[in-house]
C-alpha cells in the first residue's frame, strides 16, 4: 500500500495490477512442480568434516619500490562427533612474497636472514608497485588453497570413508577437490582466479593424466600452400 499527504490526510493507494507483463515468460519446468518424499528427518551423522581456510597479508617494507609482503594461511578440517566441533587436521604457513630475480644478491641475502620462507611472485616487468601487490596477493591465495587441500587430504587418509565439505561441495575419498584452470576463455588478468578456474577432482573425471612439461603449436600433416607457418595479425581476423 503507498499513499499521498494532502491537506492533513493521507490518501491510500491499493496495489496496482500490471496491465501487461514486460517481457514474455517460458514456462521451463513444465506444467507442476513434484514433490520427492525424503523421509522422516534424521540427526546429522558423526565423523562429517567441515575444511575452511583463512589468508592475512600486508606490505611489511619495501626494496626500492618492490613491496615486501608478508603473509599467513591457514586451513583446518573441524571434525562433528557428538553434536560438537573439534580440530581434526590443520596446514598453516608464514611466508615472505617477492619478486626475487629483481633483487641484488645482498639483497635476497637480507631476506633470507628475516627467516621466513620466500615465496617466488612473477618478475615480469610492470609500471606500478600496486600490481606488484595484486600479483602477490594471488601467491598468498595460491597457498591458502595448498593449505586447505593438505589438510583436507590428512583428515580424509586418518579417517577412511568420512565425508568431508568443502565450501559447501561434498569432497569424496579421493581427496579435496582442486582448482582446473577453464580453456578457451576469455583471458582477464583481473579476475583470473575466480573466472578462469573451477573445483575439479581428477580421480573423478578421468582414468589417466598425462603431463607434458613442454608443448609446442600443432601444424598439419601436410601442409598446403595456404599454410603459413607464422604469427596471424594482432587484428585478425577483422584486419584494423
Amino acid at each position: 500500500m503507498g499513499g499521498t499527504a494532502a491537506r492533513g490526510t493521507v490518501r491510500r493507494f491499493g496495489p496496482q495490477a500490471v496491465a501487461r507483463p514486460f517481457a514474455r515468460a517460458v514456462v521451463v519446468e513444465g506444467t507442476g512442480v513434484a514433490a520427492l518424499p525424503v523421509g522422516a528427518p534424521q540427526p546429522a551423522p558423526d565423523g562429517v568434516g567441515f575444511g575452511d581456510g583463512i589468508q592475512q597479508y600486508l606490505v611489511d617494507g619495501h626494496i626500492g619500490l618492490t613491496p615486501v609482503v608478508r603473509a599467513y594461511v591457514d586451513a583446518a578440517v573441524l571434525e562433528r562427533r557428538g553434536g560438537r566441533l573439534s580440530c581434526a587436521a590443520r596446514a598453516g604457513a608464514e611466508f615472505l612474497v617477492v619478486p626475487q630475480e629483481r633483487l641484488a644478491p645482498a639483497q635476497r641475502r637480507a631476506l633470507e636472514e628475516i627467516g621466513l620462507p620466500v615465496e617466488e611472485s612473477d618478475p615480469g616487468p610492470r609500471p606500478h608497485p600496486l600490481v606488484d601487490l595484486w600479483v602477490a596477493a594471488q601467491v598468498v591465495e595460491r597457498q591458502r588453497a595448498a593449505c586447505e587441500r593438505e589438510a583436507g587430504r590428512g583428515f580424509l587418509a586418518a579417517r577412511p570413508g568420512a565425508w568431508l565439505f568443502v565450501d559447501g561441495g561434498v569432497a569424496g575419498l579421493a581427496g579435496a577437490p582442486g582448482a582446473e584452470r577453464a580453456i578457451g576463455v576469455v583471458y582477464r588478468p583481473e579476475t583470473e582466479r575466480i573466472s578462469h578456474y573451477f573445483q575439479a577432482r581428477l580421480a573423478d573425471q578421468f582414468d589417466a593424466v598425462i603431463h607434458l612439461d613442454e608443448t609446442h603449436a600443432l601444424e598439419p600433416l601436410e601442409p598446403t600452400s595456404e599454410w603459413d607457418s607464422g604469427e596471424l595479425p594482432e587484428t585478425y581476423p577483422f584486419g584494423v
